[in-house]
């Protein structure tokens, strides 16, 4: 109950709010409770519909600071009161201003969190030695790999900028500083909500892809605005500071051990554009796992995951393939695709039978072989991923064949059993070594659509699997 916030929402006529910040659940009621089931809302939230779309609303909290809950769904509890629950909000951290500021011009976006802590990887040592004069600790911090990181994505610029705390005494001297590391965004244009909103969803992806999550958490994340504020008849340009709360469902999240997960090496340069590869494939990060746990399990909705990542992956990396492959079959496809989208002009086709045409045209379009082949086209080409999988699969089951024809074989056969809800039995020895090579190629077409080199996927790939 030490977590509630409470306050007035303002539209035609106010209402009142109380929102439990552990629960997430947002409750509105009008100043005199209702004797009917619900209230008009045309009369109370100018447009919005509650009942049907979701909504920003913001309103003032008791202490007096501005607050906004971001894409909520209403529904009715009776008596003109309504619930929702609040998958964001915004906050704001001046109250003694007037009038109240609002986040509607944001210059910068700031973000700690232990999953930036683990990308920086700080060096950092404490020594045992003191200067009994000045009865001061020495402090030796290995700063050549720890200065700001900066890189630039679009109009935003990007800094990573580390920074240590002293916690308390203890007999191991190595212990007594932690890293604390800060991702500072600055753009020259003003940011509203809704653009904060995308711009956390790109980090987050980064992140989580750094960490190999589905998901991962920030500590905190400060909005910070300039506005002209009077001092003494004078006005000063000031930062007003808001904080972004992202909600989370009740799975467990968490990070893999130190050590197991990308760092930032020498890869700033190639940021950017691993911020760009994410935004493009909404399929990979549903194939990570939530945690530790569930690293290595694999199941059955796991395997249709992996699958659906490589197969995005594989078309955005590789459009062309069978066509670039096979001649005979670039032209076939042409000459279908070309007769297809003139049948679906023509006009003494029915409406619908040009929609068949139309819809069949874009399918034959996007089709460029079947999984089976994909799979076995970029095991050649991952061979250093692959090789040491096969070594290891070979010794301990000798009696199997697990060259890559047989290997892309399993995999597709699994997928498309489980896909069309046929042969659902126990996973095999192929299609377990199959998946787990599929994973991490998975990972690695990411990297290289990023830039990244053979030996620095590699690298990383070792440091993650």
């Amino acid at each position: 109950m030490n977590n509630i916030i409470c306050g007035v929402l303002k539209k035609k006529r106010k209402f009142y709010f109380t929102f439990d910040a552990d629960s997430n659940i947002l409750t509105i009621q009008p100043p005199k409770m209702s004797m009917f089931p619900s209230f008009i809302p045309e009369d109370d939230f100018d447009d919005f519909s509650l009942s049907k779309e979701r909504m920003n609303i913001s309103g003032e909290t008791n202490n007096r600071n501005y607050i906004e809950f971001i894409d909520v769904k209403f529904s009715s509890i009776g008596r003109g009161c309504f619930q929702a629950w609040v998958p964001a909000y915004v906050i704001g951290k001046a109250n003694a201003l007037s009038s109240i500021p609002k986040p509607t011009s944001i210059k910068s976006m700031s973000f700690k969190g232990e999953c930036i802590d683990r990308f920086m990887t700080s060096k950092c040592t404490v020594s045992d030695k003191w200067d009994y004069n000045n009865n001061k600790l020495q402090v030796n911090i290995d700063y050549g790999k720890d200065k700001i990181k900066k890189f630039k994505y679009k109009d935003l610029d990007f800094s990573l900028v580390p920074g240590w705390t002293m916690i308390s005494a203890q007999k191991d001297a190595k212990s007594l500083l932690t890293m604390q590391t800060s991702l500072n965004i600055k753009s020259d244009k003003n940011m509203n909500i809704k653009t904060i909103i995308g711009l956390y969803r790109k980090v987050e992806k980064l992140f989580s892809f750094i960490c190999y999550r589905q998901h991962v958490k920030f500590d905190s994340i400060i909005l910070t605005q300039v506005e002209p504020v009077i001092f003494d008849k004078e006005p000063r340009d000031t930062a007003i500071n808001f904080e972004l709360h992202i909600s989370s469902d009740d799975n467990k999240y968490d990070l893999p051990k130190v050590g197991k997960h990308m760092t930032l090496g020498d890869y700033v340069d190639n940021i950017p554009t691993l911020i760009k590869s994410l935004n493009e494939d909404d399929h990979m990060l549903l194939s990570f796992p939530d945690n530790s746990l569930k690293v290595n399990i694999i199941d059955n909705n796991k395997y249709i995951c992996i699958s659906s990542a490589f197969e995005s992956e594989f078309d955005l990396l590789y459009p062309n393939f069978k066509s670039n492959k096979n001649k005979n079959y670039k032209t076939a496809k042409i000459s279908t695709i070309k007769f297809l989208s003139e049948q679906a002009k023509n006009k003494e086709n029915n409406s619908q039978t040009r929609k068949y045409y139309n819809d069949f045209a874009k399918y034959i379009g996007d089709f460029e072989g079947r999984l089976e082949e994909q799979i076995a086209h970029i095991f050649q080409l991952y061979s250093y991923i692959v090789e040491p999988e096969r070594k290891y699969y070979k010794n301990e089951y000798p009696e199997i064949n697990f060259d890559n024809a047989s290997l892309a074989k399993a995999f597709a056969d699994k997928r498309n059993n489980l896909s069309h809800g046929s042969k659902l039995e126990k996973f095999k020895t192929l299609e377990v070594a199959s998946y787990i090579i599929v994973r991490k190629i998975n990972y690695a077409m990411i990297l290289e659509r990023s830039g990244f080199n053979n030996k620095q996927i590699q690298k990383i790939i070792n440091q993650i699997f």
